[in-house]
């Protein structure tokens, strides 16, 4: 990564540089910097297919995130009612045996 960065402070329109540190920034799980540095290589040659691709795996695997945190806060919320209903029914069960 720092030879790419290196390369990129001599020439800031390197596309290999910014296609190849978009996919680490990807692999290290920093989506942000990655579509930073894919976008950027778009900008400067957005007929170039294999930016493009990256772009769409990088797209992809955003959107499975986001789904994955969606899905988790709904096993959340479903966790807590469930808990909420049972701490009901305890209550229940506790006032009834004191009559």
């Amino acid at each position: 990564m720092s030879d790419c960065l290196q390369s990129l402070e001599h020439n800031d329109r390197y596309i290999k540089s910014l296609m190849r540190l978009g996919v680490a920034y990807r692999r290290l799980n920093n989506l942000k910097q990655s579509i930073s540095f894919l976008k950027r290589a778009k900008e400067i040659d957005a007929k170039d297919s294999s930016v493009e691709t990256e772009l769409a795996r990088t797209a992809k695997l955003i959107e499975k995130r986001r789904l994955e945190f969606k899905q988790k806060m709904v096993r959340s919320q479903r966790i807590s009612m469930f808990e909420a209903q049972i701490a009901a029914v305890r209550d229940v069960d506790s006032s009834v045996s004191i009559l």
